[in-house]
């Protein structure tokens, strides 16, 4: 009796998972809807395939998630990207299962403890030239809205920075001395790492602050602000999206081998890609300078093929195309019934 109902229970929430929690509560996204919907019904197809005709608490444990991953991997060819999109759908409906009934919250415990993401080769970054660099930045001339994006683009390449952590400086931050001066940038986790600027970086730091900030700036306005009510208010990422992909279409007239789409991490590529070609760091040193935290990020990070990147779109295409065929035919299970309910 006591298995009859968990089998009923596990059968509801995925109504009301569907239905209810993540349209009207949790994803705005049509889209992202569709993918978590196709994720469950991948997962129950497996379940079918293995002969499951009920959905129950069992159905959730770590060693059939893990295994469930590891035919996404081997059976589907799915690429690691794909497949941990689809554990994370996983995890939200054990979730949602476990805010409702608290004598099943270890599913998703469980499953977050014991089923690891599938490692795959990360989509290397299209790099910049250093000639690409040099015309992006050679477009600005002496306005003070191009002393701005000078600055902007010129830390953003010096110090590898992601664009949030560019953003995210303050004037208190900025530390310019005559023998030595430098930046401290606060990163993924919470880790703080310093990091030195050249003299001709703190020169055209020191001319856009004392342009946009005055004689006596206050120490804790951003860097690089938004005006906002008589208040320097956070730059916003689109913002600078934006102007980098205007400043780097005008400039690519002069220099062709400037990236389509350009957007502003493809400067801390370059910047990294750069001082390793150089010589200048080592691949342990430049892992630090990135904020890595592990060589084995940067190696991945800097070194991708074109061939694995053909890969990862044929197995995108492969992912567009369910079985049809179903081991169920004369009767409809209970999985089956769910798989009819996802509209898949």
């Amino acid at each position: 009796m006591k298995n009859n109902k968990k089998k009923l229970t596990l059968d509801r929430y995925v109504y009301d998972w569907v239905t209810t929690y993540l349209p009207k509560l949790r994803i705005s996204s049509t889209a992202t809807l569709r993918t978590y919907k196709r994720a469950l019904n991948i997962f129950l197809e497996y379940l079918e395939l293995s002969g499951v005709t009920e959905l129950t608490p069992d159905n959730l444990s770590p060693g059939v998630v893990n295994n469930w991953m590891k035919w996404l991997v081997e059976k589907r060819g799915n690429s690691a990207t794909t497949c941990n999109s689809r554990l994370a759908a996983i995890k939200s409906f054990a979730k949602y299962i476990g805010s409702c009934d608290n004598t099943l919250r270890s599913l998703y415990f469980d499953i977050s403890d014991y089923v690891k993401p599938v490692k795959g080769q990360q989509t290397k970054v299209c790099g910049i030239s250093k000639n690409g660099i040099h015309a992006i930045l050679s477009e600005l001339g002496g306005g003070k809205k191009d002393i701005r994006d000078r600055a902007f683009m010129q830390i953003l390449y010096s110090a590898a920075l992601r664009l949030d952590e560019i953003l995210s400086l303050t004037i208190e931050n900025v530390h310019i001395e005559k023998e030595k001066s430098f930046i401290i940038v606060l990163g993924k986790g919470n880790k703080l790492r310093t990091i030195p600027i050249f003299k001709e970086d703190a020169k055209i730091l020191e001319e856009y602050i004392e342009t946009h900030h005055g004689p006596s700036p206050v120490p804790t306005d951003y860097l690089f602000f938004s005006p906002v009510r008589n208040e320097k208010g956070k730059l916003s990422q689109e913002c600078m999206r934006k102007r980098i992909k205007q400043i780097a279409s005008n400039a690519r007239v002069k220099c062709p081998d400037i990236p389509d789409n350009i957007h502003p991490h493809q400067f801390r590529h370059a910047r990294a890609q750069h001082l390793l070609e150089d010589k200048v760091l080592n691949l342990a040193e430049l892992s630090k300078f990135l904020g890595h935290a592990s060589i084995e990020t940067t190696m991945v990070y800097l070194d991708v093929t074109i061939n694995q990147k053909l890969q990862a779109f044929t197995q995108m295409e492969k992912d567009n195309n369910l079985p049809t065929k179903k081991k169920w035919k004369d009767k409809k299970s209970d999985i089956a019934k769910l798989r009819s309910l996802l509209g898949m």
